[in-house]
């Protein structure tokens, strides 16, 4: 009986090692490297022959393609907006300066952790390298879906995560230095921007039709974007969670009605209500000189306009909102990015704490979650032992503090004076407001919901919530 053909064949080389071969398609294919032992060299052989069967098998020449020809075209074919493919574009220069001409079957993990590692050293910061190394990772994880390549090369451990950098927090007797520093005509803006949390391309897209002044609301619909080539361009918002409605407190309400009356020429559907100083799309390239002017002038050079925009979400945790809230309010998709501003809340309060009331004295306190859930909190006996009416306000807060001489009387319904309401923190104040309206809204809830089927929550951010930022800013800034 005849022996079968092996697969490929191996030769002894003058080094002294093994070279193993195999035909593929009339060409003769050679491994990588050589081998120390002619054992060594038909295993790999049995495993390129036992690849076809198993369907791991990459055809040798289909990776022999050029990484900057294989990445220009995974940018073009990305279904990103041009702003987004605009960045992708200007990472990549960073990588098809040293793999430009390098066939994707050739990068190797140590050619990229050289890169990775000259280009940390570069001084670039540790957030702008992880941003670079992503698009990276995910051009050689396409290729090897698409069968060009077995394995991918790019994988270094924590290369792709970004430090979480602590910004300075604002107060808002800054966001009153800044507006009142700037020009006349960007002083709504930098109110609305701290009291909304809007993004600076949905300030600049808002028209006409997106204010309603008599609700008390702004409606994102579409982000003004600056492409490189094509100059202002309307568009979708960053992301999908980013089309929403937020309701605004009546002290922004009050400054938009005269600035639309000022600046806005036409009011007429479409009419942008933030301009630049001609009366033309605002581009952040216009604003910067007036930004820095501003914040150069108040002593916050290190502050940012996206600033405003931190301000307005810490102040929505500080309120009381959840998660899921922060999320409809900042127009985020991703839960981490909501995180930040919970963890914020929760130093303010920590801060608080430390400093209590001198005893004897009256202070709003924040309702804890778990009383709202309790079945005991929704009743109005409970409410009266634990609570009582501010004189001037007619809110029911809880008290938080007694001299020990008003100790007995805990079981009995108090009245504070009048004004005591004004010698709190807004944020605290609202966030028991939040905690009213959410036990108030409770059996509502409660009954609609064994009715019909629960739904996902409308992206529109609640009411108290706001409340409590325009509070903020009427109390600390003067309306």
């Amino acid at each position: 009986m005849a022996r079968a053909r092996p697969f490929g064949s191996i030769r002894k080389l003058p080094s002294g090692r093994y070279q193993a071969r195999y035909w593929h398609l009339g060409t003769q294919v050679a491994a990588d490297t050589t081998f120390t032992s002619k054992t060594d060299a038909r295993r790999w052989l049995a495993t390129i022959e036992a690849d076809p069967v198993r369907g791991h098998w990459i055809d040798p020449d289909a990776g022999k393609i050029p990484f900057g020809e294989y990445a220009t075209r995974w940018v073009a074919e990305r279904p990103v907006r041009p702003r987004t493919r605009e960045i992708y574009e200007g990472q990549l220069r960073h990588i098809v300066t040293v793999f430009a001409d390098v066939h994707l079957c050739d990068v190797h993990p140590v050619a990229v952790r050289t890169w990775h590692g000259r280009l940390a050293a570069s001084g670039l910061h540790h957030n702008t390298v992880a941003k670079i190394y992503r698009p990276f990772r995910s051009i050689m994880t396409t290729a090897v879906d698409d069968g060009l390549i077995a394995r991918n090369p790019v994988r270094i451990k924590g290369a792709s995560a970004e430090r979480m950098i602590e910004r300075p927090l604002l107060r808002w007797d800054d966001v009153r230095a800044l507006a009142g520093a700037i020009h006349p005509r960007f002083e709504c803006l930098v109110w609305t921007a701290a009291a909304s949390g809007l993004r600076f391309g949905e300030l600049a897209g808002l028209t006409i039709e997106h204010v309603n002044l008599e609700r008390r609301e702004l409606r994102v619909m579409q982000a003004l974007h600056d492409i490189k080539g094509q100059g202002p361009t309307f568009g979708p918002p960053k992301t999908e969670s980013a089309v929403r409605t937020v309701p605004v407190a009546e002290s922004i309400a009050a400054r938009l009605a005269p600035h639309i009356e000022e600046y806005v020429e036409e009011a007429e559907p479409g009419a942008l209500v933030l301009t630049s100083l001609r009366g033309g799309p605002l581009l952040n390239t216009y604003f910067a000189p007036q930004w820095s002017k501003a914040r150069d002038a108040v002593g916050l050079s290190h502050v940012r306009f996206h600033d405003l925009r931190h301000l307005a979400g810490t102040e929505a945790a500080t309120a009381g909102a959840s998660l899921r809230e922060v999320m409809s309010i900042m127009g985020h998709a991703p839960s981490a990015a909501s995180l930040r501003y919970l963890k914020t809340a929760e130093h303010r309060s920590r801060d608080r704490r430390r400093h209590r009331p001198s005893n004897g004295e009256l202070t709003h306190r924040c309702v804890e979650r778990r009383a709202c859930s309790s079945r005991r909190s929704n009743s109005s006996s409970y409410r009266r032992r634990t609570s009582s009416r501010c004189g001037s306000c007619s809110r029911w807060v809880r008290l938080a503090s007694f001299s020990r001489s008003h100790s007995a009387s805990r079981s009995t319904s108090q009245t504070m004076p009048a004004g005591s309401c004004d010698r709190i923190l807004p944020s605290a104040c609202s966030y028991f407001r939040l905690s009213i309206h959410r036990l108030n809204t409770r059996s509502s809830y409660r009954s609609s919901r064994s009715t019909s089927s629960r739904r996902s929550a409308p992206m529109v951010a609640s009411q108290p919530v706001w409340s409590a930022i325009g509070s903020g800013a009427t109390a600390d800034a003067g309306g």
